[in-house]
């Protein structure tokens, strides 16, 4: 092989030949093994030498491994010292090998004459041969073989390996620089008006990114679980042999019979999570069929205390019975964590302005500027119908058109791997660097189907290519029908309130504008996405924002005002006059002419054009590509062509809005709508209509929608309109919500939770509150509301349900009013399950420790709701406000007469008569006696037995003549009488 070509792209020999070595052996070993090859790993560089720089796990358990040499002079016997001592730390680290692979870039001398006719006996190659029977006679299970120059040469040629010698010894292409340039293009050009780095924050996209492909944070999460699963298995299985040590009687010998089996079982488990424990720290994906298991004992709590020696061998039981009341969960758990649930495809679906470009653009440069993953920006509207992945990826990235899609896909792998130079972060695992994909604007192309045939294909790239992985960004109703497809497991339905909530940018963003909001802090509730923060703050940039109407930050209005801006910048500059409105006049004739077309030439923009338009349209379209509106790019057939402009829409929503406000006009006057818009469109129309002419959409005979598409405008609308006309449509809401419970959920997803941050919203947690106390009793409200979608054998049920209630994304700010957010996560309390429970209460507590008054004033609305779990979690809440170090003492002041009113009162007995309850509120009064705010004499009221007033004490009056005597314990039947005749 001709090294003195071999391209490293800027990194050492050394590195570039492991990287390289380690993707043929990658591909060899797929080949050589196929299905029996169950994990792959590439661990050159996680710190320190553990013999192999990539192995594979085959089935059986046996390993695979590779040691790459940069030794491509003669070789002494300082090399072979080297690759000895690295075998010996491979058998040491990974004592599961079976064949061991060295990789030398150069072929060694062999036997030759020398001096008087002797045949030499100290060539490369005679210490190689005995090398390899030393280590042969160390370690006879272990195969060892050698990859030279010429083996090495072969494997690059190999089908399965095509691109790497295009990538490796092809001096044209320098990916790292060119995938660099295609993100500056994309940040500069369609994404510019987007992505403001200074004000970006870490939200949505970046926490499911961070499973999808891997990073730091998700593996040593993954890592420490297992460690932890371990430990607990290990702390059983010596439990398990402490209580085997006793005698057991013979009737009871079936227990120690099942702990056997156990401790069998648990061997079982340890051995899968000791081999899921080593890929873990190499950052390889969990791909084992008992993620999705539960851990199945024979011995039970109830057998344990059950069992005659319990009470006498009290210190042998205690332990394994602690261990089995949570093992099962524990497990569950962990392997939760340890399933990603995405295969080599995520999709995210998020509304309009919900900040999607930003965020996939904020991730890409982070994993740019830490040299982990290789993002790639792709924008969806360039590409349609007679494009495939090999065109999309050569012309995103500048490429000449000289590979194959498969070539390419394996040169952008080895290009991931050499870029991670996994230099020392100071961690003790490692991440498999990948490439990431990534497609924006799915909604924005000009055919759909196009776009899901792509997706459909790269489900065939996943087994050959583990190192490319792809991300899709799309507007929901593309994919209207998501969860009925194979991949629905990849889609991830973006909040309502977009991948980093306003209240989070807020106040970043109003610093950063230099905007005086003059007292105006309403403003933050009303504004519901990033896209209309960031509008709102191109309007009122470096000034004071005066007395606003609250419909002036409808999303609609702030287009309106922000063409309004753009347009009087024009003036200022004297490029028009006071009565003309050229630049909205351009922008409305380019977005009319768009509906049909992905890109418009000069010239066909300039024949549509009049007077005086057409003699400044050249500035013009300068003008609205700088604010953002228009973006263009050149095209050019071949070098001696005049290079062509190609114009496109930059901004999605905006232009969605100038049609809107065409079609509006034309609904008006009861034309009958031709054309097919898209439902970004009809969004903004349906916000158009509501606010100018109080009316639904559905309402105008002439838009003719299906269902669906009806009920996703009318939810749009009502989430987005203005507060006053929301009011009006009050009860027809709670009408739909009373239709079934699937539809009361899509309500609650779609208008309840993103309108419950603005106070007293008629449409947010407030109705949520009205709606589910009308229910009888919880039993019939946890149907509707905290019981999870897809349970088992519901699938005909009339309360089935696709939509899931999750509050996970909500986060309260300090100023949250407690009828907002915090009223919702109340109700949360209602969940059966209990890590939704144990998060809100979390919340809860953390928000009022640092607004006391306001959760007081939650807790007294909310502590009759007729659901007891509810009640005991929001006194448990109450309760750890109240043991916080600097709890205020107006709080524990009001808090404390409350509970003495209504809990300790004679008909608070009755009311709360609930063992838990009166604990938290025994403790809450102490605190408050012992920091001197409540009076230290109702202390005797908090001990019990407590005094009941005969008049109010509910009886079962069938009860005092029952005569039935049988089916009660002597306990229960004890205490049971004991409290009647009492």
């Amino acid at each position: 092989m001709e090294w003195t070509k071999f391209n490293t792209h800027g990194e050492s020999s050394n590195h570039a030949f492991e990287v390289m070595c380690n993707v043929l052996f990658e591909s060899w070993c797929k080949s050589e093994y196929k299905d029996n090859l169950k994990y792959f790993s590439f661990v050159n560089g996680s710190g320190g030498d553990g013999g192999v720089e990539a192995y594979g796990v085959l089935n059986s358990g046996e390993v695979i491994g590779v040691q790459s040499k940069w030794f491509p002079d003669k070789m002494e016997d300082t090399q072979f010292n080297q690759i000895e001592k690295s075998f010996n730390t491979a058998i040491k680290v990974i004592p599961e090998i079976t064949r061991y692979i060295v990789c030398i870039p150069r072929d060694f001398t062999s036997k030759k004459v020398v001096k008087n006719g002797e045949i030499a006996k100290n060539t490369e190659e005679n210490k190689w041969i005995k090398l390899v029977k030393t280590f042969k006679d160390s370690n006879p299970s272990v195969s060892v073989e050698l990859w030279d120059e010429t083996t090495i040469q072969a494997k690059v040629m190999k089908p399965e390996a095509m691109g790497c010698y295009k990538y490796w010894f092809d001096n044209t292409e320098v990916f790292d620089a060119e995938i660099v340039n295609s993100f500056e293009r994309a940040v500069n050009g369609w994404a510019k008006t987007k992505y403001i780095p200074d004000l970006y924050s870490t939200g949505y996209i970046h926490d499911k990114l961070e499973v999808f492909a891997g990073n730091y944070n998700v593996i040593k999460k993954r890592y420490n679980g297992v460690k932890k699963i371990l430990s607990i298995f290990e702390s059983l299985k010596k439990a398990y042999v402490d209580i085997l040590k006793l005698k057991y009687p013979e009737k009871e010998k079936s227990i120690v019979e099942n702990i056997k089996l156990d401790i069998a079982v648990l061997n079982e488990w340890i051995s899968r999570f000791k081999i899921i424990e080593k890929i873990i720290v190499d950052g390889v994906e969990i791909e084992e069929d008992f993620v999705d298991e539960r851990i199945k004992l024979n011995c039970t709590v109830s057998d344990l205390k059950d069992c005659s020696l319990y009470y006498h061998h009290y210190s042998h039981f205690t332990p394994v019975i602690e261990i089995l009341e949570n093992v099962v969960d524990d497990v569950f758990e962990c392997c939760q964590i340890l399933n990603s649930g995405f295969d080599n495809r995520i999709i995210f679906l998020g509304n309009q302005g919900t900040g999607k470009t930003a965020g996939i653009i904020a991730e890409a440069n982070t994993l740019l500027q830490e040299k982990s993953h290789l993002p790639i920006l792709v924008r969806a509207k360039d590409f349609t119908v007679g494009d495939n992945w090999l065109s999309i990826l050569v012309k995103t990235l500048g490429l000449p058109n000289t590979w194959s899609d498969r070539e390419l896909l394996r040169a952008l792998e080895n290009a991931a791997l050499l870029r991670n130079k996994l230099h020392d972060h100071g961690h003790s695992i490692n991440i498999q660097p990948k490439c990431l994909i990534c497609i924006d604007g799915i909604e924005e192309a000009a055919s759909w189907s196009f776009w899901e045939e792509r997706i459909e294909e790269t489900k065939a790239y996943e087994k050959d290519f583990a190192g490319i992985k792809f991300v899709f960004l799309s507007r929901p109703y593309v994919f209207r029908d998501y969860y009925k497809r194979d991949y629905r497991h990849c889609f991830c339905r973006m909040p309502g309130y977009g991948d980093v909530s306003v209240a989070e940018l807020f106040d970043k963003y109003i610093g950063y504008y230099n905007i005086d909001l003059d007292g105006n802090r309403w403003i933050k509730g009303m504004l519901r996405t990033p896209m209309a923060l960031k509008l709102f703050c191109d309007i009122y940039k470096n000034s004071k924002v005066g007395s606003l109407p609250k419909n002036s930050v409808v999303i609609t209005k702030l287009f309106q005002e922000k063409i309004k801006s753009v347009e009087n910048v024009y003036r200022k500059a004297g490029k028009e006059t006071d009565n003309q409105s050229m630049v909205k006049s351009t922008l409305i004739m380019v977005a009319t002419m768009l509906v049909d077309k992905s890109e418009l030439s000069y010239d066909e923009i300039y024949s549509a054009c009049k007077e005086p338009i057409k003699s400044h349209l050249e500035d013009i379209l300068k003008f609205v590509e700088e604010e953002g509106f228009i973006y263009s790019r050149q095209i050019q057939m071949d070098d001696f062509s005049i290079p062509e402009t190609l114009y496109s829409w930059g901004m999605q929503p905006a232009f969605d809005y100038l049609i809107a406000r065409k079609l509006f006009d034309a609904v008006k006057a009861h034309k009958t709508i031709e054309t097919e818009y898209t439902n970004g469109i009809y969004q903004m129309l349906s916000l158009v209509v509501i606010e100018e002419d109080k009316k639904l959409l559905f309402q105008y005979p002439n838009i003719k929608l299906s269902d669906d598409v009806k009920f996703d405008l009318v939810c749009y609308a009502l989430a987005n309109t203005s507060v006053e006309i929301a009011s009006d449509y009050r009860d027809y809401v709670k009408s739909l919500m009373n239709y079934s419970p699937d539809e009361f959920r899509e309500i609650f997803d779609r208008i309840i939770l993103l309108t419950s941050n603005v106070p007293n919203h008629p449409l947010g947690s407030i109705l949520l509150d009205e709606f589910l106390r009308e229910f009888d009793s919880s039993a019939q409200r946890d149907i509707w509301w905290s019981i999870p979608t897809y349970l088992k054998d519901n699938y005909d049920a009339d309360w089935r349900c696709y939509t899931e209630i999750d509050t996970t994304n909500i986060k309260l700010s300090n100023d949250e009013d407690y009828l907002g957010l915090p009223l919702i996560l109340v109700w949360r309390l209602s969940s059966v399950d209990n890590d939704v429970r144990h998060e809100c209460r979390g919340k809860l507590t953390e928000w009022g420790i640092n607004n006391s008054k306001q959760f007081f004033k939650l807790f007294t609305h909310c502590v009759d709701i007729n659901d007891e779990q509810i009640v005991e979690d929001i006194f448990s809440v109450a309760y750890g406000i109240a043991l916080g170090q600097n709890v205020q003492d107006e709080y524990l002041n009001s808090l404390s007469n409350w509970i003495m009113e209504n809990v300790f009162s004679d008909e608070g007995l009755v009311r709360y008569e609930n063992v838990v309850v009166r604990y938290y509120c025994t403790g809450i009064v102490k605190i408050a006696i012992c920091k001197e705010v409540c009076d230290k004499g109702v202390e005797s009221k908090l001990i019990p037995p407590y005094t009941y007033q005969a008049s109010i004490m509910p009886a079962c009056e069938e009860a005092f003549d029952a005569k039935r005597m049988s089916g009660y314990g002597p306990i229960d039947y004890d205490l049971a009488r004991e409290t009647l005749i009492k």
